[in-house]
């Protein structure tokens, strides 16, 4: 299944820089996939936990779930089955507070909290 990359046009109530959170996303993407052998899901659950606290205060949307596509997606590239990495990005994501929305352009990360 593809997945939509993040982009700002996703993200228009973000408080973020988009080169915040590329360069966040990039750095989570290059851990995740250096787990090659063993250990990529957990680093997926880890850095969609760390991704969804930085959106906690934000006004939303913030395309979380295309932040999580770009997690999934870097997890099943060493191998992660997809359920399997889609499970741990959403529990990552609902540690945080913030459940991974279904859809990027009715939710909000405020939304998502109450």
């Amino acid at each position: 299944m593809p997945r939509a990359a993040w982009t700002r046009a996703v993200a228009t109530g973000c408080r973020h820089t988009e080169g915040y959170v590329r360069k966040g996303l990039d750095k989570g993407a290059a851990m995740v996939t250096s787990n090659r052998e063993q250990g990529a899901a957990s680093q997926a659950f880890g850095v969609a936990r760390f991704i969804a606290s930085l959106h906690q205060g934000c006004p939303g949307p913030c395309g979380l779930e295309a932040l999580g596509g770009e997690i999934v997606a870097a997890a099943v590239s060493v191998g992660v089955p997809e359920a399997y990495a889609e499970r741990a990005v959403e529990r990552g994501f609902a540690e945080a507070g913030i459940p991974m929305p279904r859809d990027v352009n009715a939710l909000s990360c405020i939304d998502t909290l109450s």
